[in-house]
Formats: structure tokens, sequence, C-alpha cells
């Protein structure tokens, strides 16, 4: 019930109390006056007709025809003279129609008529006594009447008393909408901080809210500078302050074995010859000013985008990765200006050669022969000129040249969308009791003998700006296959999802088209499209609330900075990227993060599952550093 409800209802009984008081105690005062009123109206009308009949000389006949009018057009119900010796000469009652007033009302609060005498005399002589009685039912229609208008009073103030209540509570609770909206974010896992409200109650919750909230975001921002720390010593450079080698091809592994739009994309290397001539001609110090001003260089052109990627592969040689962008000459020619703008700043140019090479990548590459190719077309005698120039490396996985191209994929991809040819491979998600927690379902498309994976599909989605439509396609497949399929079912969705304004709405009738298949999906977004469209993710989160469903964050463990976001958004599971479990038997870095991820979930009431296991070690591991559930090629499908 609400408290508006409850207000009225309040003041509703009050007033009625209130009433019932007052009409009882004015009951009795008006009925006890109102006899009074009636027994000085008997003694001033007996008074008056004592006195009219003793100025006339009347016999007994003129007497009984006076005393008969005056009962006839009176409101007497009793009219009687009697003799001075004592004898009845005229005695007669009537009876009035009945009142208006109720049967109760006369019992509650009787009104007695008292009657009054006065003698009638001529002369000296006295002739008789003269008594009548005033009829009572007038006096219980004005003590009906009475309660009438106290009753419509009653009404009156009640609701005056209610309108002006529920606007008065309105005021009130005004901030209580925000204390509800908190306290509903908290056991959603959104950790928000709201302003406090004046009223002193409201604030005292708000503010153990806030308390909560702001140790939460202390822990996370506490270990967010941990990890970061960690990772600064262990994956960066010390002078570059970008990734080492290893970092950055675990990274180009993790992305190109990734089954989104990341498995594709561009890659470009460039090596500095003379590096040795320049610590010997201008000393160390100028060189590791040098260094360090590349390495700005290249964080820069990683800001332009959450996915691209920079790192010193050696002393002179450093690379730009950047997923879902195959255009590598473009990636090549930013990292060649940008890197020729320091050697110029510095006046470097005749020490330092530029050579370089660059490739696109896709999912059936192998990171590190990729590589490996490129530092190799480095050596070339052709690339050590005077002249810097470029050698352009394409690698394409093996696919014929036919798929690789747009007006192939143009066509497949509309077809399959047209004819609803896509499908959901499942893999499992299991705990560590090897019960199945969800069931993640892979996009698949087969095209005459071949199938092709999300890996190569979703690059060319993205390209050629079909994330709307697959995006959706995939909602109906995973709708249409939670009726066949058992348990929770997770679908990874695109970075246009988040972009898409019109998304929400569809989600939001789609899923209530089929309410009981719909909180059955758990619906995944990147780490990076995660915390780049936090409020989307949010808005999103909301329509799977209210049918039940779940979301979480895939890919987790690349933006440490921003891990205090977490607190805010909500998610209902956190999956920490295969970068970080890979080999984690072997590596403690890798433990230290899943740890974390671990101990955050746990914290925000959501579940850490760790992705591409390989083998029961990481599995044993991922367990042991306090996952919740892993999945990947290593783990057992029944």
């Amino acid at each position: 019930m609400s408290l508006y409800r409850q207000l009225w209802i309040a003041i509703a009984v009050l007033m009625l109390v209130i009433f019932s008081i007052t009409f009882i105690i004015n009951g009795v005062s008006s009925s006890r006056y109102l006899e009074e009123q009636l027994l000085i109206k008997n003694n001033d009308d007996v008074a008056a007709v004592a006195l009219s009949l003793s100025q006339q000389n009347l016999d007994p006949v003129s007497l009984e025809i006076q005393l008969s009018t005056l009962l006839d057009h009176g409101s007497y119900t009793w009219v009687e003279f009697r003799q001075a010796d004592g004898k009845v000469s005229f005695n007669r009652t009537q009876t009035f129609s009945t009142s208006n007033a109720p049967a109760w009302l006369k019992t509650l609060f009787p009104i007695e008529s008292a009657p009054a005498s006065a003698d009638v005399s001529s002369g000296w002589t006295q002739l008789g006594t003269l008594s009548l009685r005033s009829d009572s039912a007038f006096a219980y229609d004005e003590l009906w009447s009475s309660a009438k208008r106290s009753l419509l009073a009653l009404i009156i103030a009640t609701a005056l008393a209610g309108g002006l209540g529920s606007l008065l509570l309105r005021a009130i609770l005004a901030p209580l909408g925000r204390v509800v909206d908190q306290a509903e974010a908290l056991g959603e896992r959104r950790f928000i901080k709201t302003t406090e409200p004046k009223t002193l109650e409201f604030a005292r919750v708000t503010r153990a809210m806030n308390t909560l909230t702001e140790r939460i975001e202390a822990m996370l921002t506490k270990e967010a500078n941990r990890l970061t720390e960690r990772r600064v010593s262990e994956e960066f450079d010390s002078l570059a302050g970008i990734y080492t080698r290893r970092a950055f091809l675990s990274r180009l592994d993790a992305y190109i074995n990734a089954e989104d739009s990341t498995a594709e994309g561009s890659i470009a290397v460039i090596r500095l010859t003379g590096f040795t001539a320049v610590n010997e001609r201008f000393g160390r110090d100028i060189t590791d000013r040098f260094i360090r001003a590349l390495g700005e260089a290249l964080q820069a052109q990683e800001q332009q985008s959450p996915t691209t990627l920079c790192g010193r592969l050696s002393g002179g040689d450093f690379a730009l990765l950047r997923p879902e962008d195959n255009n590598a000459l473009q990636l090549l020619s930013e990292l060649r200006e940008s890197i020729t703008a320091i050697i110029e700043r510095f006046e470097l140019s005749e020490e330092i050669t530029v050579v370089s090479a660059c490739a696109n990548y896709a999912a059936a590459d192998a990171g590190d022969a990729l590589l490996a190719e490129l530092e190799g077309s480095l050596q070339d005698e052709n690339l050590h000129s005077t002249q810097p120039r470029e050698s352009t490396v394409h690698k394409y996985g093996g696919e014929s040249a036919e798929q690789q191209g747009a007006d192939f994929w143009n066509s497949l991809l509309r077809d399959a969308l047209s004819s609803q040819r896509f499908e959901l491979q499942f893999f499992p998600v299991n705990d560590a009791n090897n019960q199945r927690l969800q069931s993640v379902g892979m996009l698949r498309l087969d095209q005459d003998e071949t199938r092709f994976t999300a890996g190569q599909i979703m690059p060319w989605v993205n390209r050629l700006n079909l994330n709307q439509q697959v995006d959706r396609a995939v909602i109906d497949l995973a709708l249409k296959s939670a009726r066949r399929v058992e348990g929770m079912l997770c679908i990874n969705l695109s970075n246009g999802a988040l972009t898409d304004d019109s998304f929400k709405d569809w989600l939001d009738a789609a899923f209530a088209a089929d309410p009981d298949n719909a909180r059955r999906l758990c619906i995944d977004f990147t780490e990076s499209a995660t915390y780049a469209h936090a409020t989307a993710f949010k808005a999103i989160q909301q329509v799977l609330k209210t049918y039940g469903a779940s979301i979480g964050i895939k890919h987790m463990g690349h933006q440490l900075k921003k891990m205090g976001s977490l607190a805010d958004l909500g998610a209902d599971y956190l999956k920490v990227d295969q970068l970080f479990v890979r080999g984690i038997h072997s590596n403690e870095g890798d433990r230290t993060v899943l740890k974390a991820y671990a101990a955050i979930a746990q914290s925000l009431g959501a579940e850490c599952i760790a992705e591409g296991v390989q083998n029961s070690q990481e599995s044993v591991t991922a367990f042991a550093c306090g996952a919740t559930a892993v999945t990947g090629p290593g783990v057992a499908k029944d």
C-alpha cells in the first residue's frame, strides 16, 4: 500500500473519530438545550393562552371550542383544562406525522417535551388550570439537520486535509525517490552515489549507502592501481612506457583468436637503424629522452581507439596494432608520421634511418609467425637505403581472394540475414563441479563446404555496417534456441548494439513477445565497448532486468585504469580475457590478475569466469584463483 493511500486512510479515520466524538458531545448538549427551549416555549404558550382565557367570559362549551382550536392549529400533542375543584373538563391528545430524523437518533439522543401549566381566573376567582405540551418532532429535525451539516463539514475537511496532506507528503517524499533509486541500484549491484536529502531520516540512509559505494570504489581504485603498477613493471618497457615484445605478441594472439570483430585488423612495424651511433655521439641521456618521446607519440596513437596497441619489440623496433581496421598502409603512414616528427624534433634525421613493414591479419593467422615475417622483411637489403621505403605484407590466413572481397562478404551476409541461415554453436561454461553455468552461443555460417566462425564473420559485419541486423538476428536465434537448449544461454553482441539508439526498444519488444525464454538469456559486451558506452550499457541492463535476463562483460583485464567504473555498471558476471588465462599455471602475473577480478566480482555480488581455458592445468589454477566458472577449448562439453 502506498504512503499516499495510507495518508488518506489515516486522515479519514482521524476525521471520523473526531466527528464521532464531536457528534456525541454536540448531540447530548443539543438535546438538553432543545429540551430547555421546548420547556420555555411551553411555559410561554400556556401563560399566553391562560391570560387570553382569563379575559373572556366563557361558558364550558366556548372553553372547549377555544381549546380544541388551540390544539388543532398549534403544535401541541396534549392540552388539558382542570377545573378548580379538580375535575377535568377538557383533555385531548394528538399525534403528528413522523419527523425526518431517523429512529436511531431519537434513541441515542431523546428529547423530552416537559408539560407547562398556568391558572385561568375570572377576576379574583380561579376557574381552573390549563396544561399543554408541545410536539418534539421539530426539535429532532433540527438535531438531524445539525448532524448532516457536521457530516458535510467533515467530508469537506477530509478532502482538504487529504489534498493538502498529499501535497505536503509529496514534498517530503521527493528525496525518497532518489533513495529508492539508489537502493534499487545497489540491489542490481550498481554502486552509485546520490546527494543527501534534507530530511534527517532519509539523509542517514543515503549517507550509509554512499559510504558503501565509496568503499567499493576505493577498493576498486586501489586494486586497479596495484594491478597497473604490477603490469607496468612486468609488461611495459621501462623507457618507452609501452608494451614489451612478449606482452605485445600475447595481445596480438588474443585478438586473432577472439570470436568478434577484433579477429581482423592491421599491424605496422618500424625499425630505427642508427641507435648505436646516437648513443655514442649524444650520450645515454639524449637517447633515453628520445625513446621516451617515441613512446609518448605511440601512446597518442593508441588513444585513438580503445583496442589499439603499441609496443617496443626490441631496441629500435616499434609496432602499432589496430584491430577492426584493415587499412595497413594507412596505419603505417600514421606510425611513420609520428616517428618522423620525433626524429626531426631531436634533429636525428642524419643519424637514424626508418624502415618499415605492415600487414593485415585475419582470424586464421599465427601472431608470432606474422610478426616474424614482418621483421624478416625489415632485413631486406632494399630497405637499407637512405630513402626509406615500406614493405607491405598482406596476410589472409589461407582464404581465397574471393572470400576476402567485400562483394563476396556483402552478398553472403545479406543472403544469410534474409534467409535466416545464421546458426549458434554452443560451448559450455562450467563451474568447479563441472556443472554447466551457461552455454555460450557463437555465431556460425555455412557456405558450401566451409563453416565460417564469428572471428571471420564479425570483422566483415563491422566493416559492412551490418551490426544492427546481425545483433537482432542473434537475439532471435537465442530466443529460438532457448526452447530446445536447457539452462542459461549466453550470446555476444557487437559494439553497435550500444550505439544503436533503437536497439533498446527493439530488445524490449522482442523480450516482451517471449518473456519465458528471454529470462534465460545472458548478453555479453566487450570491456572496451562497455566502458566507452556505459550509459547505453546500463540502459540495456534495465531492459534485461525487467525480464530476469543477465548481462556481463567479456574480455576483461585490458583497461585496468577504468576498473572503478565496475561499481556503477552492475554486471552479473565478469569474463576475464583469455590473454590472462592461457598458461596461467606458470605465470604469476596472470594469476594475480585473475585473483583480483575474482575478488572484485565477489565484492560486487557477481560471478568471475575465466575465458579461453586450454587444458585441465589452466582450469584447476583458474578455480584456485577464485574463478566461479571456466570456458574454452579445454572445458568438457558434457
